[in-house]
């Protein structure tokens, strides 16, 4: 295959990761077709039903799917021609689809990319990498996958794609593609790897047939200079070994045959598992009698309508075992996948012993385990780092697991505990918190990093450092509101919003580095430090809006009691709404201040919000294009219509809120409630008729645009 009269051999000592290259046409010679947006979105959804997580969309109708070419047979015959013309071990192709001015943003990658415009054009800029400093450089090749983004600067080299044109982008290099009005384009992505990744477990797998290496050290003893002549001479023949020429010529052997199979081989294997192959290593041991016996309990039928409104608590309660069962199932998936990739003894033990005491749990207490914002983020977050197949941040995200789950073992009474122990990660510098139970362990000295607590004779042993701090299991059922439990330690409650086990987050280290978005930049605004005065003033008017909940539509009270734990803080913006939901973390609202009624509209409102995203988890409503947006009269613009459900969902809950509420609360200053539902349910009517006018609706978004307009219908009962 040539590259606009290029011959391999030439492009690689031309182009290849020195300068980019652009080719007028090249896309279409290379693939002798062109894919069109219909093609592109039916491929997405596959993609989207093998695994969620390979595609991303967002509110501007820009889709980006990793991986397309594992559903595509001419795709996928095509990464393996190029994988053996190009001697790449992984090559696959994604794809992304966007409306005008959109982009997945300036960023640089570990891999040579090459665009292929399919329909539409996008402007590229493009900068060399020297502007990157190589550590960037050296965590980016390591699978970091916190790093990659970057700013454009003011001098770069432009491209104007068309369809049909190719554009090669080296290794590294910042790129930022905008769409000039809707487009679509391919992307041939060769993946990069390094001597750490294919020669180090060569290298470690043939000492490893020498007894010297694979038997235990010898008791070294180290100087104060950290010097020990054992430690030494034992360097010393290590390297002497590697020199010798049977070793290396072994070596070599190990690794190009390795090549050849990724290659010629097995390349097939290695362009749909991105991230590193574990074949062969130790494999995480789960009880499938027991996940049988769960998955095999029957669950009520119901009609989806009977979601839209609180209520319907048998449909409710047959909704949340359904959403559990998506959980659980993507939990113990991404353990297995996660568990080879663990380097620590200590860590593996742990995560086996979890596993094994979590599917012991009842199963109304491990409905609760599975969907908590804690555990539902988690998934995302290790899937993202097994993908991207980064070791050390794999080790990090499996270490919180001890913790997220040690309050559902010291409520359960399960006799197999005895003798156990799990690694805990600190919730803060000085806490480990126990959200689940509202109460936390506070060191006046602070934790380490990583601790272990053992479980004998009905206590757990508490871990930290040098110390070890004994406390019975009773204590942390008891009501007292602080308990000094020795060695500086005590037990104390968690703010939580009244009546509910719903804990306002004062601060968390998983909520701090997994949010979405750019900690550095708070790109999101989501992480925030409110003052104490800001923290009293939004607990206040938090109790305020969830007591008028109970008071006034105590099966809404009841469906958030069950669906929200965690409430993050924002900064208040007055009466203006401040408020979200993020749908990787399952019952988490983020919200700002505002009292009385204001507070419970926010509380149901975003409730809503997060239980469509498990409505979204279950089924699918519509066969529109998710690419194509329509008008959102809650926005007064243009959304994809997945967005415009959403909010649909979410505003039905004010409306019902609100007329509860109608003359039983004070009007606050002009904020009229008489006018926000007259004014929200004029919009939830034009949102009703562009859906029936617009969307394709399936079986079940038949069903729930039925319980759509059944809620607006129905007159709210104070």
């Amino acid at each position: 295959m040539m590259l606009a009269g290029l011959t391999w051999e030439q492009f690689f000592q031309e182009y290849w990761r020195k300068k980019p290259l652009f080719i007028k046409g090249g896309a279409l010679k290379l693939l002798q077709t062109q894919w069109q947006a219909a093609e592109f979105e039916e491929m997405a959804r596959q993609v989207e039903e093998l695994d969620p997580r390979l595609v991303k969309r967002n509110a501007n109708g820009l889709t980006f799917v990793q991986k397309v070419s594992i559903v595509n047979e001419r795709l996928s015959e095509l990464a393996v021609r190029f994988q053996k013309e190009m001697s790449c071990p992984s090559i696959w192709f994604d794809g992304v689809r966007a409306n005008h001015g959109h982009s997945i943003g300036c960023h640089f990658d570990d891999s040579d990319n090459f665009v292929l415009q399919q329909e539409g054009v996008k402007i590229w800029k493009l900068h060399p990498p020297d502007i990157i400093a190589d550590e960037v450089l050296q965590k980016r090749m390591l699978k970091n996958p916190d790093v990659g983004n970057i700013f454009m600067p003011d001098e770069y080299l432009e491209f104007i794609l068309e369809p049909g044109d190719l554009l090669y982008i080296p290794i590294f290099w910042p790129h930022w593609g905008v769409s000039e009005g809707p487009s679509l384009s391919l992307s041939l992505v060769c993946n990069a790897t390094n001597g750490l990744r294919d020669l180090l477990p060569l290298v470690s797998r043939q000492l490893a047939e020498d007894p010297e290496w694979w038997k235990p050290l010898p008791m070294m003893r180290l100087d104060e200079g950290g010097q020990d002549d054992e430690f030494d001479r034992m360097l010393e023949r290590l390297l002497a070994r590697m020199q010798e020429d049977s070793f290396k010529e072994r070596v070599k052997s190990l690794w190009r045959k390795q090549r050849c199979r990724q290659v010629y081989g097995e390349a097939q294997e290695e362009t749909n598992n991105r991230g590193n192959s574990r074949g062969g290593q130790e494999e995480l041991l789960i009880d499938m009698d027991r996940v049988r016996e769960i998955y095999g309990q029957p669950v009520s039928s119901f009609d989806l309508k009977q979601v839209v409104l609180p209520g319907e608590t048998t449909a409710f309660n047959a909704f949340r075992e359904l959403v559990f069962r998506v959980y659980l199932k993507r939990f113990l998936l991404v353990c297995s996948k996660g568990f080879p990739m663990l380097e620590t003894r200590e860590l593996k033990d742990s995560t086996q012993t979890l596993l094994t005491l979590l599917l012991q749990l009842d199963p109304k207490r491990l409905a609760q385990a599975a969907v908590r914002p804690e555990l539902t983020s988690w998934i995302w977050r290790a899937h993202e780092a097994i993908d991207f197949g980064y070791g050390p941040r794999v080790e990090e995200i499996f270490s919180y697991l001890g913790t997220f789950f040690l309050p559902f073992f010291l409520q359960s009474d399960l006799p197999d505990l005895e003798g156990e122990s799990l690694v805990l990660r600190r919730s803060t510098k000085d806490t480990i918190q126990l959200w689940p139970i509202g109460k936390q362990i506070h060191a006046a000295k602070g934790f380490a990093s990583l601790m272990r607590v053992n479980f004998k004779n009905r206590a757990i042993q508490l871990q930290n450092d040098q110390e070890t701090v004994e406390v019975p299991l009773e204590t942390f059922w008891k009501e007292e509101g602080e308990m000094r439990i020795g060695q500086g330690m005590e037990i104390t409650r968690l703010a939580v919003l009244r009546n509910t086990s719903a804990v306002i987050c004062a601060g968390h280290d998983w909520y701090e580095n997994f949010l979405p978005g750019d900690s550095k930049k708070d790109v999101t605004g989501l992480r925030q430090t409110c003052s104490n005065e800001e923290r009293t003033d939004l607990n206040r008017c938090l109790d305020e809006g969830i007591g008028l909940v109970r008071a006034f539509w105590p099966e809404a009270f009841a469906e958030l009691n069950e669906q929200i734990s965690c409430i993050l803080p924002l900064k208040s913006k007055g009466y203006l709404p401040y408020q979200t939901t993020i749908k990787a973390f399952r019952g988490m609202i983020a919200t700002s201040a505002r009292p009385s009624y204001l507070a419970a509209q926010t509380l149901v409102h975003e409730t809503g919000h997060n239980k469509f995203n498990s409505v979204l988890d279950l089924y699918h409503l519509f066969e529109n294009d998710p690419g194509v947006l329509f008008y959102s009269p809650f926005d007064d613009d243009q959304r994809p219509l997945t967005w415009i459900f959403h909010e649909t969902f979410a505003f039905l809950q004010d409306i019902h809120i609100s007329g509860r509420l109608l003359g039983a609360v004070e009007q606050i200053e002009d904020l009229s409630l008489e006018r926000y539902l007259r004014k929200t349910s004029e919009r939830v009517e034009k949102a009703l008729d562009m859906i029936r006018k617009h969307a394709r609706l399936t079986a079940e978004g038949e069903r729930i645009v039925a319980g759509f307009e059944e809620a607006l219908q129905k007159k709210a009962v104070k």
